[in-house]
């Protein structure tokens, strides 16, 4: 039987590539899955705090045995905050009598960060103080930083003689568009709580973050596709603004100048809220009977500093309503400017444009700058 040299070839052929294309494609599915579980540990360490149980030991399999009355509710929303993490708390110790709490939100993890490496702020005092608290996360305001301050005057069975309270310029529209509609107050109306909004977008985030960690997964091709569905579902459905979240124009419409927000809102009512909650806050602070000085600092973004014509330019700045409460309490008011970086332009100083809302590339300098502001109110109290 004669047997068809150009079949051998093909047949030759595909029994070549066919093993090699199965092997590139196991290869992919293995980088993928790789990939896809590359912050495991981290979603891991952050879900955490919803169990008693190492959560390397629960799956979609077992999870109703780990789950008891109240074991979702985290310490910060048992305490009625939005969020809030006592672990990201930092205090330097020094060799004096100052106690200073710093309160802030991401502007204030990068001082932190900063001053562990470092101890700036320490450093400008010359070790004149006898601790430094670094209190603040993502996205705090000053509602937050007051359910924050109520809570740590009672954690710690202290109070400080200075309080230092970064204002960021996503503040105003913080606490107006996001944390406003979910406050609880007394029946005299004092500030006792802001809780999670349960219809906002993180909800979706976290049924992801929870299918990733507590499902085995065999298939990065599979997860690979889970993903792309999932992150299809936030695009092609997008959130209703304020109800279920806060855009990036919801929270700067006050410094993009217009007069009412996306969702409709008059941007004076903004304006009022956050006078409101910063006057709340320090009214807070001094209601002891011992005397504290009071700093409060802001720092231009990026994008004061554009070309008028430019789409991004912010014609308004948080500094000036935070002056405008400075005066009014005869209080303290340290406002960075972009210019006072010297020999610097935009780009060295912010990670703007790919950080929209301008977090600095380097903390040093504003640190330094607290450190040096602090020990003149400091020593002003000693004269």
């Amino acid at each position: 039987m004669k047997i068809n040299r150009e079949l051998i070839i093909k047949f030759g052929s595909f029994a070549i590539v066919c093993p090699s294309l199965l092997l590139i494609i196991f290869l992919g599915d293995r980088i993928l899955l790789n990939f896809l579980n590359r912050n495991k540990n981290i979603v891991r360490s952050e879900q955490q705090r919803f169990f008693d149980y190492p959560i390397e030991k629960i799956n979609d399999k077992n999870i109703g045995k780990y789950i008891s009355e109240g074991s979702l509710l985290t310490e910060a929303s048992k305490r009625l905050s939005h969020h809030d993490s006592v672990l990201n708390d930092f205090k330097l110790i020094g060799d004096g009598k100052e106690i200073i709490w710093i309160f802030g939100d991401s502007w204030l993890e990068g001082i932190r960060k900063e001053n562990i490496n470092n101890n700036i702020i320490g450093t400008e005092l010359d070790e004149d103080y006898k601790l430094i608290r670094l209190i603040g996360t993502t996205s705090y305001s000053p509602l937050l930083m007051h359910l924050a301050y109520k809570d740590r005057i009672l954690r710690y069975k202290e109070t400080p003689d200075n309080v230092v309270i970064f204002i960021d310029q996503t503040d105003i529209g913080d606490d107006y568009c996001r944390y406003r509609p979910s406050v609880l107050r007394d029946k005299k109306g004092k500030l006792i709580g802001v809780l999670d909004n349960y219809l906002g977008v993180s909800g979706i985030y976290r049924s992801w973050s929870f299918h990733l960690t507590m499902r085995e997964h065999k298939s990065g091709i599979l997860l690979a596709i889970q993903r792309f569905i999932h992150a299809l579902h936030l695009r092609l459905i997008p959130s209703i603004e304020v109800l279920t979240n806060c855009t990036e124009k919801e929270l700067i419409a006050w410094q993009m100048g217009l007069n009412s927000s996306p969702s409709g809102v008059i941007i004076k009512n903004y304006e009022k809220y956050f006078l409101n909650s910063m006057n709340e806050f320090l009214e807070t602070i001094y209601n002891d009977s011992k005397r504290k000085k009071i700093l409060l600092v802001t720092h231009d973004w990026a994008r004061h500093s554009l070309p008028k014509e430019n789409k991004d330019h912010l014609s308004k700045n948080i500094s000036t309503l935070v002056e405008k409460i400075s005066r009014a309490n005869n209080i303290n008011h340290l406002h960075v400017k972009t210019g006072d970086y010297k020999n610097k332009n935009i780009s060295d100083i912010y990670q703007y444009p790919s950080d929209r809302f301008s977090h600095l590339r380097d903390y040093t300098y504003l640190s330094k700058r607290i450190g040096e502001s602090l020990k003149n109110i400091i020593l002003k109290g000693k004269l």
